[in-house]
Order: C-alpha cells, then sequence, then structure tokens
C-alpha cells in the first residue's frame, strides 16, 4: 500500500524507520479503506512520522503516548499567525484514534470523575 501512496524510496525509508513505522501500513490500509485520497494519506503518514521524531527525540515510549504528550506535542507544533495548526499536526486527532485503534499507543483515559458526577451515580 504505502509503495503506490509513497514514491521516492527516501520517504519510504523515513516511514518504515520510524517509530511509528510498524504502524505505517495498517493507518495507510485504514485511512483508504474509508476513502481517503492519496494526497490525504500522506499528509497523515508525514504527521505520524513527525510525532514519532518528536518522541523519540524526548525519549518517550509510543506505548506511553498519553493525552499530556499531546498536548506537548501540539504546543510544540504552535499556531499558524491564521490560527490553524501547521503541516506537522494535521490530521492529528483522526491519525491518533487510529493509532489507539491498532493498539499502537493506549486507549485515551477516562476523564476524571468529578462530586457532580458521584452525587449524579446515587
Amino acid at each position: 500500500m504505502i509503495e503506490t501512496i509513497i514514491i521516492r524510496p527516501a520517504v519510504r525509508n523515513r516511514l518504515r524507520e520510524g517509530p511509528l513505522g510498524s504502524a505505517r501500513e495498517g493507518v495507510a490500509q485504514a485511512l483508504h479503506d474509508q476513502g481517503y485520497l492519496p494526497a490525504t494519506l500522506r499528509v497523515y503518514l508525514r504527521t505520524g512520522v513527525q510525532l514519532g521524531e518528536w518522541v523519540a527525540q524526548h525519549r518517550l515510549p509510543i506505548a506511553e503516548i498519553s493525552n499530556a504528550t499531546v498536548a506537548q506535542y501540539l504546543q510544540y507544533c504552535g499556531r499558524l499567525p491564521s490560527g490553524r495548526l501547521p503541516k506537522a499536526a494535521l490530521g492529528f486527532p483522526r491519525l491518533l484514534s487510529l493509532l489507539r485503534e491498532q493498539g499502537v499507543i493506549g486507549p485515551e483515559p477516562a476523564p476524571a470523575q468529578t462530586e457532580c458526577d458521584r452525587w449524579l451515580e446515587r
């Protein structure tokens, strides 16, 4: 699947060698099955590579990516003057959910229960 989307061998190697390299085929196939265009697949894969490089720089295990890690990464990415996310974060929510579905990273933790939630459960 990757070979049909990514033509340049150097880019394929970068995808393969990164910390999220093992998930690349599954992510690409899932997005393709959902009808995403090849250009969008490339954006999502590039986002995964950049996330993987950032995680590796910070010496974080992939399996331990949490909501706090995601918030740190998005803060690192910053915002463009227009307020939009930069290319390094495009498609990030969908990519994150695919990585969770495939078991590459842990599930999203349940929100902490508030006093009001406990009262409502009575």
